[in-house]
């Protein structure tokens, strides 16, 4: 028996196709690393790479407030003792341009495949879309510029947080975002922040978004199986009474709808 459900994961997908390797290793590299949910091992990486590849709706977001970024030295409290390793790492500066490399320069995905991982299936999830994901007529006029000829070394001398550690200091990316637009105003641009203190503005999310409808129909029917809407008649023989007992379950459990 087999069926098929929508399946929404936010995952910083940097992390899933790097920083696995850093487990295990000397020199605190595990520490750097830790955030919560944690990091996969390869066979789950290629899982969750091919599941975007194939269309699926992965949302491609940037550490949230519980991976908020700590430096060496606040990491370096957990030393003898992982429980007081403060939890977080950088990423929401380098997520598109790591993403880029992993998924389109290696020839995994598309440009437009990169789109949708990175923004309209993160604007589904979390029911902003069209608002937000989208580039159309009374959208907001939310615009990242990514110049794929752009080649760029990732690192603490290259990054604009206050931390000072990089969990990809040193790497070589192509494709850079050279400018971005917010609300239709320019805000960054080859290097230079334009934005304005207190210019940013809360965006309520409402319930219920279209990628969780008819969950609720499909967990009530769930919750009657095996039973269905009618009882299953048993006869507790051989013979034909077995027969018509197979077969009255067997319509019990497609009106419920988990056949």
């Amino acid at each position: 028996m087999h069926q098929r459900f929508p399946v929404s994961q936010a995952r910083v997908l940097a992390l899933v196709l790097l920083l696995a390797r850093a487990y295990g290793k000397e020199g605190g590299a595990g520490g750097i690393i830790l955030v919560k949910g944690g990091t996969v091992v390869n066979h789950d990486q290629q899982m969750l790479a091919d599941v975007l590849i194939r269309g699926g709706l992965i949302a491609e977001v940037a550490p949230g407030i519980e991976a908020l970024a700590s430096g060496v030295l606040q990491k370096a409290a957990g030393r003898n003792d992982f429980r007081k390793i403060p939890n977080g790492v950088n990423g929401i500066e380098e997520r598109m341009h790591v993403t880029w490399q992993e998924m389109v320069v290696s020839g995994l995905s598309t440009p437009s495949d990169f789109v949708r991982m990175t923004s309209t299936a993160a604007a589904q999830t979390f029911n902003l879309y069209p608002r937000k994901g989208r580039v159309a007529v009374g959208s907001d006029a939310d615009i990242a510029v990514l110049d794929p000829r752009v080649n760029h070394t990732l690192g603490v001398g290259a990054h604009h947080s206050r931390v000072d550690v990089n969990v990809y200091e040193g790497r070589v990316v192509q494709g850079k975002v050279v400018s971005t637009i917010s609300r239709g105003r320019l805000v960054w641009h080859q290097g230079r922040l334009r934005v304005e203190a207190g210019s940013g503005r809360f965006v309520p999310r409402r319930p219920h978004g279209p990628l969780f409808q008819g969950l609720d129909e499909q967990r009530r029917r769930a919750m009657t199986f095996p039973y269905g809407p009618t009882p299953v008649a048993r006869d507790g023989g051989g013979g034909s009474g077995g027969d018509e007992a197979a077969a009255a379950e067997q319509q019990a459990c497609s009106a419920a709808g988990v056949l």
